[in-house]
């Protein structure tokens, strides 16, 4: 008995890990119109507020003070076709996420203040560097469980993963000469998380579908974090820009709580019903222990470059490496509490286990191709591309985690110079590249890890940004 309820906890500690893979999915691509649209080779450019994200040594290079405002639509497109030879999915047909559209907002102000050759440039950053919502319908008890009027109609989106982040993030960045700058930027971060899964516990019963118990888990949690982002700028001439900058993985201490219910079968046979009698009772059992667990995101390196090609276009290029295995590798989970079954030999309930979670993740690579052509004295074109690796690995993947395979990303933008207000918008597609998990994975309690079944899917974004330059 002790051996299953671990698959209770095992189902918390998958609760918490959509969190920090949705920094290698498609949630978030960068911060900024000017810089998506790019396809995000910023880091060489960075001039305007959304350097205290990218690099915060360009900020050095803003000779007026500004703030401005950001407003991104995000809408994945995520399709699944279980086959997992399991009951209650649906083999063979072909899912998708509940249609919805993520609005993500952001904003920034900065002082400049020149003293001599050095100009200051200091100020605040709120923006969301992860945030997204997706929701499946992928599991459907079987007869015995959802059809006797005694049970609670199981719920018809039972696989959700909800985060959204906030990052105060004040920077500054100090630009010595016309050659030299740097920067140093701070994170407070705080996230807040809903999961939703469905978890099986198993019965003791011999015969399917009587041998697993399906349970609705439901989590809920938040947490902060602190880390760091700097940068260096480096101009040798006036066609050619070199940056090179890092960002400290952040260490955010999640607690909230896990809502467990079971739902529990009912059988009309009679020699079920004497074999196992404690278990044919219909209806469900239902508690919520306490959960808390240390998650790391990952640190980050960077590279970029940028050239003037001609005066009227800017070419720029970025690569960028994200250390994701030293960040995701094992997850200790507390938990603290009952899980929703009765010891029968005591009467009371049996408390749910601390256990741990090997992720094994991948480190990723990004490489970003970005230009903007001058059509005019207020009018900028502007066109780029980016190719990211996928972070998680076919054992631990389930639809939630939407980083469904590589990606490829095209972008379109424009911006608009009204004087001392600009406008830009961009339209960013996202291609993923499709996923075959073709085998089941099990931890070493035993505990199926991942979904098998055929992966596709795709995303448009689009993001705009209003300045104000003073």
């Amino acid at each position: 008995m002790t051996k299953s309820l671990r698959y209770v906890s095992l189902t918390l500690c998958l609760l918490f890990l959509p969190s920090v893979v949705f920094g290698s999915g498609i949630a978030r691509s960068g911060l900024g119109s000017k810089s998506n649209a790019m396809g995000g080779a910023f880091r060489a450019i960075s001039d305007d507020y959304t350097a205290a994200f990218w690099n915060p040594a360009g900020l050095g290079q803003l000779e007026t003070s500004t703030v401005g405002l950001i407003a991104d639509f995000i809408t994945p497109n995520l399709y699944y076709t279980p086959k997992t030879g399991r009951l209650g999915y649906s083999d063979g047909l072909e899912i998708r996420n509940k249609a919805e559209t993520i609005f993500v907002p952001a904003m920034g102000g900065f002082y400049s203040m020149q003293r001599g050759e050095t100009r200051y440039v200091f100020g605040l950053g709120i923006y969301v560097p992860f945030g997204s919502s997706t929701e499946w319908n992928t599991y459907t008890p079987p007869p015995g469980y959802s059809s006797s009027p005694e049970i609670t109609e199981f719920p018809e989106f039972n696989r959700k993963s909800s985060l959204r982040t906030i990052d105060v993030h004040p920077a500054l960045g100090i630009r010595f000469n016309d050659k030299i700058s740097v920067g140093l930027g701070m994170s407070f971060q705080y996230g807040a998380v809903e999961f939703i899964r469905t978890a099986f516990q198993p019965s003791g019963f011999p015969y399917a579908p009587y041998d697993l118990i399906p349970i609705d888990t439901k989590m809920e949690a938040d947490g902060w974090g602190i880390g760091f982002n700097t940068g260096i700028l480096f101009t040798p001439n006036d066609k050619l820009r070199f940056a090179i900058t890092a960002r400290t993985g952040i260490k955010m201490e999640m607690e909230g709580t896990a809502t467990l219910t079971a739902y529990m079968p009912t059988t009309t046979e009679p020699l079920f019903l004497a074999a196992a009698p404690t278990l044919f009772i219909g209806g469900t059992l239902a508690s919520k222990p306490d959960a808390k667990a240390d998650l790391t995101t990952p640190a980050e390196l960077g590279f970029g470059l940028a050239y003037q090609l001609t005066d009227k276009m800017l070419v720029s290029f970025d690569v960028s490496q994200t250390y994701w295995r030293s960040a995701i590798d094992v997850v200790d989970i507390e938990i603290d509490g009952d899980s929703p079954f009765i010891d029968a030999a005591t009467g009371q309930p049996i408390p749910a286990t601390d256990s741990k979670l090997y992720g094994r993740f991948d480190d990723t690579i990004r490489l970003s191709f970005g230009l903007e052509y001058e059509l005019m004295p207020t009018l900028m074109l502007r066109g780029g591309y980016y190719f990211d690796e996928t972070a998680v690995p076919n054992q631990s993947y389930v639809p939630t985690w939407t980083d469904v395979g590589d990606r490829n990303v095209f972008s379109v933008g424009f911006a608009y110079d009204l004087g001392k207000f600009t406008v830009e918008a961009d339209y960013q597609y996202t291609a993923l590249e499709d996923r075959t998990v073709a085998t089941q994975s099990f931890d070493d309690e035993g505990a199926p890890l991942n979904l098998p079944g055929e992966y596709t899917g795709s995303a448009g974004t689009v993001h705009t940004s209003f300045i104000y330059n003073f």
